[in-house]
């Protein structure tokens, strides 16, 4: 029997920048948005973003978060280590929309 892969938790989070975070200077906005995405990095197995302004309205960044596993408990997971690694920025960043769902295992 072929070796089973593990299923992919995904999210989507479409996230606009606040007026106080653009009224930082851009030195303060570069370390706001790296300290940010150290601290959801850290609990993925990949991030990637996609720049949205101009595209989707009110949002500046589309953020796609994924973890590896077979764990049921994954998704709460992941959604506790992503409010916390929001929280610190919660008045520099605001999730304006999410999507997620958990792919199934592949042969």
């Amino acid at each position: 029997m072929p070796e089973q892969t593990l299923q992919t938790f995904n999210h989507f989070g479409l996230v606009g920048f606040t007026d106080e975070y653009w009224h930082e200077a851009p030195e303060a906005r570069r370390r706001i948005v790296c300290g940010w995405l150290d601290r959801l990095r850290a609990d993925v197995s990949a991030l990637h973003l996609y720049q949205v302004f101009g595209v989707e309205v009110g949002s500046d960044l589309l953020v796609w978060s994924c973890v590896s596993g077979n764990d049921v408990a994954m998704p709460g997971k992941f959604f506790t280590d992503f409010g916390a690694a929001l929280q610190p920025y919660r008045r520099y960043a605001r999730l304006n929309t999410a999507l997620w769902g958990v792919t199934r295992p592949s042969q």
